[in-house]
């Protein structure tokens, strides 16, 4: 009876590939939910939402119950991705401030639940035959509102501070992902009414008019200072023009460097933005040091300089992304390689890119 149901509701035949991708992408979502965060770390499950994003694009002009279901809980999936982040981020500022802050368990234990639902959705979505039964799920959906208000409670009884608009912002955000996850589950076991879902965001490319209409709203909506979007522009802004203009006053050679610097280190986040420039400066370092201990230990020639350029380029490209420290080591190592095997002596490319 069950796997008759399941292949009712997730034919696998036409939908077999898209069934499989989100399946992927909730089960990432799972996991990563009831799991520790680094603030420096890349956004998770990155590259489940693009292969999804893939592999539902040829869905994006069926009409089908099917097709427009899968597209939903894409929408939904990106969404809960979006929102674990907040939390996420909003619990290690509440550990940076007060570490045995009461709120931190509450919210610790919120995503320990919606993983839990999470997980459900997966299962809902696999091939195989789920033996959780539904309502359970759905009880457990009905539990998270019970943290939501455990948290406001908490944040209600903190005196105006920094950590208690950051325990408002976490229930807001808490209740947002209720609805999200609650939408999900209905999409899953079929439950979902799909009128308004059949509105959901296309994922091929807009006509110009409605491209440029919306590129205007968007404009709109972040022209104003309570925008983080626009803040981070102006500072952006400011501190480039600022870099520009001292590079053309003083005599050092290559000044522009420095603008270039600061688009790349400054960030929305203060703490975001100091830590990458620590990593930026301790990679710029390693990578000269490393560079140096190639070229005096080995004396490398021209076969393995290329091969050198082969394991950084790949180094960069892999690890890169993920850590800004690695980035640093391997451009920095990069650029005097591949100066090098143009014919610049190494030890005169070390000092530039050191005092730069």
């Amino acid at each position: 009876m069950q796997t008759a149901l399941s292949a009712a509701l997730w034919p696998v035949r036409r939908y077999d590939p898209e069934r499989r991708v989100l399946e992927s992408f909730y089960r990432e979502l799972a996991n990563r939910a009831s799991a520790s965060w680094n603030a420096t770390s890349s956004p998770f499950a990155s590259a489940n939402s693009e292969q999804a994003q893939e592999a539902l694009l040829g869905l994006a002009r069926d009409a089908d119950t099917e097709s427009i279901r899968y597209r939903a809980l894409l929408n939904q999936a990106e969404r809960i991705r979006l929102k674990l982040l907040v939390l996420m981020r909003l619990r290690l500022r509440m550990e940076r401030e007060i570490p045995d802050y009461p709120g931190i368990v509450i919210l610790s234990d919120y995503l320990q639940l919606a993983s839990q639902i999470l997980r459900h959705i997966s299962n809902s979505l696999s091939a195989a035959p789920s033996t959780e039964p539904q309502g359970k799920a759905r009880q457990t959906v009905q539990a998270l509102d019970q943290f939501s208000i455990q948290l406001r409670e908490v944040a209600a009884a903190t005196p105006t501070s920094f950590i208690a608009a950051v325990a408002k912002d976490a229930v807001f955000q808490m209740d947002a992902l209720s609805g999200l996850l609650r939408a999900a589950l209905d999409l899953s076991q079929n439950h979902a009414e799909l009128q308004n879902v059949a509105d959901a965001p296309s994922l091929t490319p807009k006509t110009w008019k409605e491209t440029f209409s919306n590129t205007i709203e968007v404009f709109r909506n972040h022209l104003n200072l309570q925008s983080s979007i626009f803040r981070h522009a102006l500072r952006l802004a400011v501190l480039v023009a600022l870099g520009d203009i001292l590079g053309t006053e003083v005599s050092w050679r290559r000044t522009y460097w420095l603008p270039i610097t600061i688009a790349l280190v400054l960030k929305p986040e203060f703490t975001a933005t100091f830590t990458r420039g620590l990593l930026r400066i301790a990679g710029t370092i390693v990578g000269l040091l490393l560079a140096t201990g190639l070229f005096h230990l080995f004396n490398p020639g021209m076969a393995l300089q290329v091969t050198l350029i082969f394991v950084f380029v790949f180094l960069l490209r892999w690890l890169g992304p993920a850590n800004y420290g690695i980035f640093g080591i391997a451009v920095s190592a990069l650029i005097v390689l591949l100066l090098a095997i143009g014919g610049v002596p190494p030890k005169d490319v070390i000092w530039a890119r050191g005092v730069r």
